[in-house]
């Protein structure tokens, strides 16, 4: 529903052309040839079934257009009962009027363009709501994107589209998550901050404390929204709340399931924050005891951490786990 012009479009060739067909009669000549006679008297009979049909076709854009932008507009806390009341107001109005003319479904049809192009945009207007003027949907400030921050994350993207940024993220987020099943160790340093890391690899070293091999299976993520944006000096960094669902299990020595489960899917629900600095630079100090380092040092020479992490690209810079229980 991104243009309403081009569904109100369908809208009017689809009623009239109800209409017209309704009111053409095929004559059979006698040299067998077909010829469609369209017969303007015939106006005057708007068939009751006609009507319904009619109707029910307007309902559709008197619906999207009209009464859920209206319902949200004025009943906010509660728009989807004010929505069903109003649909319902609406259906019992026709349907009562139909016994008396059935030209109330002509009347409904310019209701549904009245309604779109001047009741939602003046009540808008007067409510101080905001709407999108192509689908003509509400829009709620509060998840709404500063539109200076959305430049700055296009411009130090290097992309004219947030939509290709967001399908990115989660891509390399989706890497960053094999990578941990795999213990991909370069992969991790290269996308992920040095806390991240750090984070990964107490992971791990539970595991193995434990004897257990992590399996994950099947991941589908199914909403994906940017929820914050925000830079400070030269780092720019996007705040992406997921929600997903997969097979998770941890494995024994002999490959016998300890935790989780191959036939449960888990939901998961997670804060992700992905940063950016404007110039590649590499880590100066040692992530887990803060000694500093050499630009080619592999390992703290106090602590034997793996360092030297590239900060150039996204990395991820955090992961908070929002939600996480079995999917019903």
């Amino acid at each position: 529903m991104k243009n309403k012009f081009v569904w109100f479009l369908l809208l009017i060739f689809g009623v009239f052309g109800m209409i017209i067909l309704n009111n053409i009669d095929v004559r059979v000549l006698s040299g067998g040839m077909n010829i469609l006679n369209y017969t303007p008297e015939g106006f005057e009979k708007f068939p009751f079934g006609m009507a319904l049909f009619m109707e029910a076709f307007c309902s559709i854009h008197m619906s999207v257009f009209v009464l859920i932008p209206l319902s949200q507009i004025f009943f906010k806390d509660n728009h989807k009962k004010a929505f069903i009341t109003m649909f319902a107001i609406r259906a019992v109005f026709l349907l009562t009027f139909n016994f008396i003319t059935t030209y109330i479904a002509i009347v409904d049809f310019l209701l549904v363009f009245l309604g779109a192009f001047v009741v939602v945009p003046v009540s808008a207007l007067a409510t101080g709501a905001t709407i999108n003027r192509r689908s003509n949907q509400v829009i709620d400030k509060d998840n709404q994107l500063d539109d200076t921050l959305e430049l700055k994350v296009v411009n130090n993207a290097g992309i004219s589209n947030l939509d290709v940024l967001k399908k990115a993220l989660v891509m390399q987020y989706a890497d960053i998550n094999r990578a941990f099943y795999a213990r991909d160790i370069n992969k991790i340093k290269k996308l992920c901050s040095p806390g991240v890391y750090m984070d990964y690899k107490t992971k791990w070293e539970m595991y193995d404390r434990v004897l257990e091999v992590p399996k994950i299976e099947d991941v589908d993520f199914y909403e994906v929204e940017f929820s914050d944006v925000n830079k400070y000096d030269s780092e720019t960094f996007i705040d992406l709340h997921i929600k997903y669902t997969c097979i998770e299990y941890s494995i024994d020595m002999n490959n016998n399931i300890v935790r989780g489960s191959r036939d449960k899917y888990k939901m998961v629900s997670k804060l992700l924050t992905f940063s950016k600095k404007q110039s590649d630079s590499v880590i100066t100090e040692c992530p887990n005891c803060g000694a500093g380092v050499g630009a080619d040092d592999e390992n703290c020479e106090y602590c034997d951490t793996e360092i030297n992490f590239k900060i150039g690209e996204w990395i991820l810079k955090s992961e908070k786990t929002l939600y996480e229980g079995i999917k019903r």
